[in-house]
């Protein structure tokens, strides 16, 4: 077509190493340990350490590396993913620009990414699917094989829950690969623009209609407005999670203009103001 321009272009982006949440490590420390306060081992029916005495079996010491891999058994476990990959995206994009009178031009453009091994929240731990099915039997208190091995924690008593021992890992009350490169999404967008020039002033109206799609949004706090990062709803099943992004907009009109002031050199008024006119010359007013 005469008048008319054709633009195209594809990029990769690797994400940065270590890219996460501000705050969060992604991997457990021997020199630190916490010793949880334990409220109820059956879901709240019944009060389990009071406030008076928030923790009857004291605090866990500072175990260091003199247990190996025993280290923080009955504790939260944090893992690093030892050979993870950074994730990366890709985007590309199609435009067509083409004037159809003098100063009014029209532009049709599809633009699209997807993201791949976007970093995400796994909770190891969960209970596989097929145990499910025992329902209030995962609550009931069995003997607890770890006691004497556990210092403090739901871990360390007497009896524990059926669904505890069910777990991939009893010996952990919570094992969470963090930030694993496991996540997706994909955007597909197709954007008109017609602009009119009228001497040093512009005029223009752009729509877009758009639509992205992922699984890890909910899973890392800084891709979505609430902030908190949280993990996949089944670890069995993650595709549960593939919706339509909170901060997608599938339709979006602007119309905007940008207008040069008639003021200073060669203008209308003040162009003879001398220096004063180079001061109020260039001037523009935009929304």
């Amino acid at each position: 077509l005469p008048k008319a321009v054709v633009r195209g272009g594809y990029g990769i982006f690797w994400l940065p190493a270590g890219t996460e949440q501000a705050g969060t490590e992604k991997r457990n420390s021997t020199a630190r340990v916490s010793t949880p306060f334990v409220s109820s081992l059956d879901n709240g029916i019944t009060p389990q350490d009071r406030l008076s005495d928030p923790f009857p079996n004291g605090l866990i010491p500072l175990p260091g590396k003199r247990f190996g891999f025993d280290t923080l058994v009955g504790q939260d476990l944090t893992v690093f993913v030892r050979g993870e990959h950074e994730g990366y995206t890709q985007h590309w994009n199609f435009n067509i620009q083409h004037e159809l009178a003098r100063g009014l031009a029209v532009d049709i453009a599809y633009a699209g990414s997807k993201g791949t091994g976007l970093p995400a929240t796994i909770q190891a731990n969960q209970l596989p699917d097929e145990f499910l099915k025992l329902g209030t039997a995962l609550n009931e208190q069995v003997p607890n094989p770890f006691l004497g091995s556990v210092a403090a924690g739901p871990l360390s008593r007497p009896t524990i829950s059926r669904g505890q021992l069910l777990r991939p890992y009893p010996q952990f009350t919570a094992v969470s690969f963090n930030t694993i490169n496991v996540g997706s999404s994909i955007y597909h967008s197709t954007q008109l623009k017609a602009t009119k020039r009228f001497g040093r002033s512009t005029i223009a109206l752009a729509y877009t209609l758009s639509k992205g799609i992922g699984d890890s949004e909910a899973v890392v706090g800084w891709l979505e407005p609430s902030g908190t990062p949280g993990s996949f709803q089944d670890n069995y099943n993650r595709r549960l999670d593939r919706a339509v992004n909170a901060f997608d907009v599938p339709q979006r009109l602007v119309l905007f203009y940008t207008a040069e002031l008639p003021f200073g050199k060669v203008n209308k008024w003040l162009g003879n103001a001398g220096k004063a006119g180079w001061l109020v010359s260039g001037w523009e007013v935009n929304g």
